[in-house]
């Protein structure tokens, strides 16, 4: 038995604290069942024949069980049952058809593989039926590197793509261990990490260092003055290693005739060396996200500035045709020198989507922030601001968009809106 009873016994207590049903959705014999022959395991009341008719008795007549009886029955012997039934019991709690709450099933998956993992286990999606997981446990003596960000990826197939490069790799498909990893890569950079950041994915060019170079600038990590020569050193480096995942697919992997039979120990480093630059790179997006909550307090906090046009109000306004003017200002310089590519499409997609116009000096504000973002401001953009503000008596939503078009014609498309600028005019 490699799984200890302090290890099961550890996992117990965890489910406990935390309320998890351990049945799911399903009924406790409907669930066993799929585990055990209940049928064939006898009865400790002499009333029926078999351990079925016993939980129907005390579960569902009487309930006179408690609720974690499972954990601890003599019968099922959960503790002291060999590893291959404690393993097909736990992963039958993250089954689709026992529970189809997402974060619920990361959380369990996450109490199993912190204590698991002190015995060489470690569960993973071992397969997938229409999308959804199929888990199981596997001794961790393939690959060493795990990802601590999945819940930061935002599409399935990467998902996938990571449990594909080690179950290839247990079962000795190096070839297509080495594939996945490249896919793998091309997509986190190409349609995951690049469309959180712009919205859109990438137009690949076909070469992935060229793919990668591209969306390096926008999580500011292109080659800068103000940090340490290692830490460019090492920068480079993740550089290096995605050219090298997709020189050595073309000889290795089985996307293509190869020259050379990749053994284990080609696939294992390839494979964990693939893991570590998507870790990084999810590790790098997660840090400018969290250094946008700042920033965007910070935008918020700027000076008061009036927006409109001066020859109708006292005192002084600014709107995009002065926007040159409000970027020269020290404290708004100072804010803009502190945002790259990232930063400032999160910026424009927290403004426009939850910033209240509720007052007049809250219109100046919006409107304001918008004249200091307006490089990034695009069609799309222009068209949510309008939907969420056309019926706004705090501000004119209209007025703003008609200085837009003025200024960057191809930001405002929509007939509608078109119309309402020429019959405003």
């Amino acid at each position: 038995m490699d799984i200890s009873q302090i290890t099961r016994r550890n996992i117990i207590d965890a489910l406990k604290i935390k309320g998890i049903s351990w049945n799911g959705k399903l009924s406790e014999v409907e669930f066993l069942k799929r585990i055990y022959n209940l049928q064939a395991l006898p009865s400790t009341d002499i009333r029926h024949s078999d351990m079925e008719g016993d939980i129907y008795r005390h579960r569902v007549m009487n309930d006179d069980w408690e609720e974690d009886w499972v954990f601890d029955d003599s019968s099922l012997k959960i503790m002291d049952s060999s590893d291959d039934i404690f393993i097909k019991f736990i992963c039958e709690m993250l089954h689709p058809l026992v529970r189809d709450d997402k974060k619920e099933v990361n959380e369990i998956l996450d109490i199993f593989n912190k204590n698991l993992k002190i015995d060489g286990y470690n569960v993973i999606a071992e397969k997938y039926i229409s999308g959804r997981p199929i888990f199981n446990a596997v001794k961790e003596s393939n690959c060493a590197i795990e990802i601590e960000n999945r819940d930061k990826i935002g599409r399935k197939f990467i998902v996938e793509q990571l449990d594909k490069c080690d179950k290839k790799i247990r079962e000795k498909d190096y070839d297509g261990a080495i594939t996945n990893a490249r896919s793998l890569v091309e997509d986190v950079i190409t349609k995951d990490i690049y469309k959180q950041i712009t919205g859109e994915e990438l137009k690949t060019k076909g070469d992935l260092v060229k793919d990668y170079n591209e969306m390096r600038t926008m999580l500011n990590l292109a080659t800068r003055k103000d940090i340490d020569d290692s830490f460019k050193q090492i920068t480079s480096g993740v550089a290096s290693i995605i050219n090298g995942i997709a020189s050595i697919r073309n000889k290795m992997s089985d996307g293509h005739s190869r020259e050379e039979k990749p053994l284990k120990h080609h696939a294992k480093f390839i494979v964990n060396s693939a893991k570590m630059v998507v870790e990084f790179l999810y590790d790098v997006m997660d840090y400018q996200k969290k250094r946008k909550n700042k920033l965007y307090a910070e935008l918020l906090a700027l000076p008061h500035i009036r927006y409109g046009e001066g020859k109708y109000f006292k005192g002084k306004y600014y709107n995009l045709e002065s926007r040159d003017e409000i970027i020269r200002k020290a404290e708004i310089k100072l804010f803009l020198d502190k945002c790259d590519s990232y930063l400032m499409f999160i910026l424009k997609e927290e403004l426009i989507a939850k910033f209240d116009v509720d007052s007049f000096r809250n219109a100046d504000k919006f409107l304001v922030s918008l004249i200091i973002i307006f490089d990034i401001l695009n069609e799309k953009d222009i068209t949510r601001i309008y939907d969420k503000h056309k019926y706004n008596n705090q501000m004119s939503v209209i007025s703003f968009i008609r200085d837009v078009y003025k200024i960057k014609p191809e930001s405002v498309k929509r007939k509608d809106i078109l119309l309402l600028i020429k019959n405003e005019g």
